[in-house]
C-alpha cells in the first residue's frame, strides 16, 4: 500500500477535494499534518512521517511565501511552521522523493529551489486553462490565489497562463499553482473563511458543479500522470518546455 503525507492548514486549508478520491481508489494509506498545529508543536514526528511517505503533499494556505509572517494580524505560529515545512520540502528535493506542492505548496517548493515568489497586481480567481505541452495539464482549472511563482532557470516550467507560469517540475518535485483538488465544499468553505460575499462568488460555485464530473476526471487524470512522472526511474531534461 502506498502512503501519502499531506501539510495542511485548518479549517479550509484542509480541504482535499477531489485529491481524497484519488488518494482512496488509488489505495493510498494518508497521514495528515496540520500546519497550525503538528509542525510546531511535535516536529519531529511530522519529520518522520514526511520522510516515511511515498508522496508528500504540500497544499494551498491563507499564509504567504511572499513576505515574513509577521503582521500583527499574523498567527503567531506562522513563521515558525513555515520555516519547519521549508526543512521538510528542502529534505525531499535532497532524497529527489515523489512531492507534490499545490499554490502556497507550490510557491514554497519554487524559493526551496532557488525561484523567486513576489506578490500578483491583483488577485486571481476563477477558470483558466493554461498552455502545456503535456496534455494532462491542458484543461480549465481554478485558480485562487494572490502571489506568483518563477522558478530558477534549471527548474523545467510545465505550464503557463498570461498572467504567470503555473506548473514546473524537477525530478520527482512537481509544483502547481492552480487547485485540481477543487470542487464545490472546497470552494464554500474556502469563499465563508475569507469572508467573500457569496453573491459575488455564486457563478464559480455554480461551475464547479456544472463541471463536477469533468473537473473530476481532469484531477484524476493529472494526479495518475504526476504520480506515475514522480515514482519512476525517468527524469526529464531540465529547462523551460513553454514559451
Amino acid at each position: 500500500m502506498p502512503t501519502a503525507a499531506v501539510v495542511h492548514n485548518s479549517g479550509a486549508g484542509a480541504e482535499l477535494g477531489h485529491l481524497h478520491d484519488w488518494l482512496t481508489l488509488r489505495g493510498f494509506d494518508v497521514t495528515m499534518l496540520e500546519r497550525d498545529r503538528d509542525l510546531v508543536a511535535d516536529a519531529d514526528r511530522a519529520r518522520a512521517a514526511a520522510d516515511a511517505a511515498d508522496l508528500l503533499i504540500l497544499l494551498g494556505s491563507r499564509w504567504s511565501v511572499a513576505r515574513p509572517m509577521d503582521r500583527i494580524d499574523d498567527e503567531p505560529y506562522a513563521a515558525a511552521a513555515i520555516a519547519i515545512e521549508t526543512d521538510l520540502t528542502e529534505r525531499r528535493v535532497a532524497q529527489d522523493r515523489p512531492l507534490l506542492g499545490i499554490c502556497f505548496g507550490a510557491q514554497l517548493l519554487c524559493r526551496v529551489l532557488g525561484g523567486s515568489v513576489t506578490p500578483l497586481h491583483e488577485k486571481v480567481f476563477g477558470w483558466i486553462e493554461p498552455r502545456s505541452d503535456e496534455s494532462a495539464l491542458t484543461r480549465s482549472w481554478y485558480f485562487g490565489h494572490e502571489d506568483r511563482f518563477v522558478p530558477p532557470a534549471y527548474v523545467r516550467t510545465t505550464a503557463v497562463a498570461d498572467h504567470a507560469q503555473v506548473a514546473f517540475r524537477h525530478g520527482r518535485a512537481w509544483g502547481l499553482q492552480f487547485h485540481p483538488e477543487v470542487d464545490a465544499h472546497t470552494l464554500r468553505t474556502w469563499f465563508d473563511e475569507l469572508g467573500m460575499d457569496r453573491a459575488r462568488v455564486g457563478d464559480h460555485i455554480v461551475q464547479v458543479l456544472t463541471r463536477r464530473e469533468a473537473n473530476r476526471a481532469d484531477a484524476h487524470a493529472l494526479f495518475d500522470h504526476i504520480w506515475q512522472q514522480a515514482s519512476s526511474d525517468l527524469h526529464e531534461p531540465s529547462g523551460a518546455a513553454v514559451r
